[in-house]
């Protein structure tokens, strides 16, 4: 059984059985402080108790403003965060994002849902905080292993 969708009309939001949060953008968007504040209150709302991980789609994202990557990085109540998106520029948006505000979860990059959904729910309890470099992510976006 899956819970209700939330959202402002810019993203969607929904907490599953399994207590993993889906957060699916707008296409094409530019993430304001305002959006950032707004999705951080409905996970507040549809997962007041749970320290669940979140799958991002990123939906071709545009950018999004130093408040809103600050507000993510300090703010959400998450175990780790999975961001699939298919371009260059989603792929640096989430590099900048893991590089410059260090969240204090695992962070990985990956083009396809599915291994994004399997390395989270690996990392429902992290020993430790820390960050995954979206560059060696287990996702199959990321590149060879250097020998």
């Amino acid at each position: 059984m899956s819970y209700p969708r939330h959202g402002s009309g810019r993203f969607f939001a929904v907490r599953e059985d399994n207590d993993l949060i889906r957060v699916d953008w707008e296409p094409g968007i530019t993430i304001t402080d305002d959006d950032a504040q707004h999705l951080i209150d409905r996970l507040e709302e549809i997962s007041p108790l749970v320290c669940g991980p979140m799958l991002i789609n990123l939906n071709g994202m545009i950018s999004l403003s130093r408040g809103s990557l600050s507000a993510f990085a300090l703010d959400l109540n998450i175990s780790a965060m999975a961001l699939v998106g298919h371009s260059a520029v989603d792929r640096m948006l989430v590099e900048f994002f893991v590089e410059v505000h260090r969240p204090p979860y695992p962070t990985g990059y990956f083009d396809s849902e599915e291994p994004a959904e399997d390395w989270l729910l690996g990392n429902r309890h992290p020993d430790r905080k820390g960050f995954v470099e979206p560059s060696v992510s287990p996702g199959p976006s990321a590149p060879p292993e250097a020998p």
